[in-house]
């Protein structure tokens, strides 16, 4: 014989009859019951959602810095195309951030390089040589020099501001 299967039967004992069987509380939900606790948590629920989209936005528009520090960071100082390489990937950058640095080159991408770096500046002898050993192929920037640029530019690629299309800095 089973619990499941027994009947509640009424007590035989004397003493025992005149007692009742007490009735359970009903259960309390955990949702709100006030419209004002769902209020609050519509409010919520969109600023955490706002938070989100936010934050995505910032990653998708930012992406490029990620993927460009990875690739600055594999390039080795020992390259002998160690100043091309530099210079073609910051220039893809640029070129990602606007089209009018395309055309860019010389003193003018390090004057732009020091415009959109943030309190960032390169020293300037090492900036004219790594220039010049873009264009003649018998010059090498030192190793010293290297550390300095490749330093330089993963700190530029952090922090650099591109102005938008219609501003001018």
């Amino acid at each position: 014989m089973g619990f499941a299967n027994a009947q509640h039967e009424v007590p035989t004992s004397y003493i025992l009859r005149e007692l009742q069987d007490i009735v359970p509380a009903e259960s309390v939900s955990w949702f709100p019951q006030t419209i004002g606790w769902k209020v609050v948590a519509i409010i919520i629920i969109t600023w955490l959602l706002y938070l989100l989209f936010r934050r995505l936005t910032t990653w998708w528009h930012n992406r490029y810095r990620t993927e460009a520090l990875g690739y600055l960071r594999s390039i080795s100082i020992e390259l002998e195309q160690f100043e091309y390489e530099t210079f073609r990937l910051i220039k893809i950058v640029l070129n990602r951030c606007s089209n009018r640095y395309r055309v860019i080159h010389g003193l003018d991408f390090i004057t732009t390089l020091d415009e959109t770096g943030q309190h960032l500046t390169l020293d300037r002898s090492v900036s004219i040589q790594w220039v010049n050993c873009l264009n003649r192929s018998d010059l090498r920037l030192s190793l010293e020099q290297r550390k300095e640029l490749k330093a330089y530019l993963e700190q530029w690629l952090l922090q650099h501001v591109v102005p938008k299309e219609g501003e001018v800095k």
